[in-house]
């Protein structure tokens, strides 16, 4: 078995819906990944997205409740953060948030199982409905750290792959952030989730 990382994603919700979203330039929106030829950015259903075509990220999206931003690894994620953010400092406009994720998506491969067995062989009792042989396709689990962290995680077949195992990991933090972080902040804040997920979680998934 094979644990790969997908993506990360740093998410913060607005201290206050707001009530008209920032324009942000579209020079600025199609130099944002340094691939003006490919990045695209206009509204969608999510809100104002910027984003590369026909690719899951990097991605940039906000809208009155929050500001999503994802990439595949934590170097490219903070210099998108510090970009808009600079950018919306021109703007005068310094968003303040009342909560932040760190997401991270993951990919299970080479499964001595499919992956829908897989699934229920370690979320579920095997003697559960009468010992009968179960297959799982999507299971999401919730674990509360304390008063202000939450870890949600998802699990569910990888598309195309019978015997691999996509991976969600949502760590919620109900803390305030004045700003948009900076890059040393975000970066301290990543290695400090990534350290407990890694400590507290992935030794129950890899045994």
């Amino acid at each position: 078995m094979r644990l790969e990382p997908i993506s990360i994603a740093f998410v913060g919700v607005y201290n206050a819906i707001l009530p008209m979203i920032p324009g942000l330039d579209n020079k600025f929106c199609r130099h944002l990944f340094d691939n003006p030829d490919e990045t695209v950015n206009g509204m969608s259903a999510e809100g104002y997205t910027i984003s590369i075509n026909k690719k899951p990220f990097p991605l940039v999206v906000f809208n009155p409740q929050k500001i999503i931003f994802k990439s595949e690894d934590i170097d490219t994620l903070t210099s998108y953060v510090v970009k808009v953010k600079n950018e919306f400092k021109k703007k005068f406009f310094t968003p303040k948030f009342s909560a932040f994720g760190i997401n991270y998506e993951y990919q299970f491969l080479d499964l001595d199982d499919n992956a829908d067995v897989w699934i229920s062989n370690r979320f579920l009792k095997s003697d559960t409905f009468g010992g009968k042989e179960k297959k799982c396709n999507v299971i999401s689990l919730r674990f509360d750290i304390d008063d202000s962290e939450i870890v949600n995680m998802s699990f569910e077949p990888r598309i195309g792959i019978r015997n691999g195992v996509f991976m969600s990991i949502n760590h919620h933090h109900a803390s305030i952030l004045e700003e948009l972080p900076e890059e040393c902040v975000l970066k301290d804040l990543y290695e400090k989730s990534l350290y407990k997920i890694k400590k507290d979680f992935f030794p129950f998934l890899q045994d």
